[in-house]
């Protein structure tokens, strides 16, 4: 399985990954392959599906690209920067919080592949996580925004197991990492941005409905759904 030293620092980590698209609506589960990039304390997340996208019906659209959950990470600067899309699909930057989830490290342990783990558990955005990390590899990263163990992440979930990662295989790789150069929003600005689009769609939906009946439905509803889980 492992073709390098797990001390290196230019390593390429490839996860199997099982995403929930209804996320806690019911269940829509898609195989990802995704990779872990690390280089010059420098990292590059993404995912590609092996499995496409099917519609529910003619209003649902898919605006993520195939790289969809592109994170990247700088450890001299603490910055951590997501991919998002707008509602035409068009990708942007968003500066993130460099790993500021809080860790409850446990006395679990167990071995996946050749690997010891420890397992660690921590709430992040409105959802519970639990991760296992290798000391072997003392590298903090890991899938997604994950990471700020004392080892490589190589298995993630959340407790519902809307999102399922699992180690696949790691590798040495000289792939050189830039972070992006243009980011348009930090996180707050972003949600503060989603909270707006919402009230508007709220809004027009109010403007648009009808009162000639007295069995219509008078009020449009509006549903939003992200993975991190916005406050309102």
């Amino acid at each position: 399985m492992f073709s390098v030293s797990l001390k290196a620092q230019n390593l390429k980590i490839e996860y199997q990954v099982r995403f929930n698209d209804l996320y806690d609506r019911g269940r829509s589960d898609r195989l990802h392959a995704g990779y872990l990039l690390i280089s010059g304390g420098l990292s590059r997340y993404f995912t590609i599906e092996h499995e496409k996208y099917k519609p529910k019906n003619e209003h649902d659209i898919l605006l993520m690209p195939d790289t969809a959950n592109q994170v990247f990470t700088n450890m001299s600067t603490g910055m951590l920067v997501s991919q998002e899309s707008d509602m035409r699909g068009k990708a942007f930057f968003v500066s993130d919080s460099l790993y500021p989830m809080k860790w409850e490290i446990g006395s679990e342990e167990r071995n996946i592949d050749s690997l010891k783990c420890i397992k660690a558990e921590c709430n992040f955005r409105g959802r519970r996580y639990i991760a296992w990390f290798a000391t072997e590899i003392p590298l903090p990263y890991g899938p997604w925004k994950m990471g700020g163990l004392p080892g490589l992440i190589v298995d993630l979930q959340d407790a519902d197991e809307n999102m399922l990662v699992k180690l696949k295989t790691i590798s040495s790789q000289e792939q050189s990492l830039t972070m992006p150069a243009v980011i348009r929003y930090s996180k707050e600005e972003h949600m503060a941005e989603i909270r707006k689009l919402i009230s508007r769609l709220k809004d027009n939906a109010r403007a648009s409905s009808t009162g000639d009946c007295v069995t219509c439905q008078q009020q449009s509803v509006i549903e939003f759904f992200a993975w991190e889980k916005i406050p309102q």
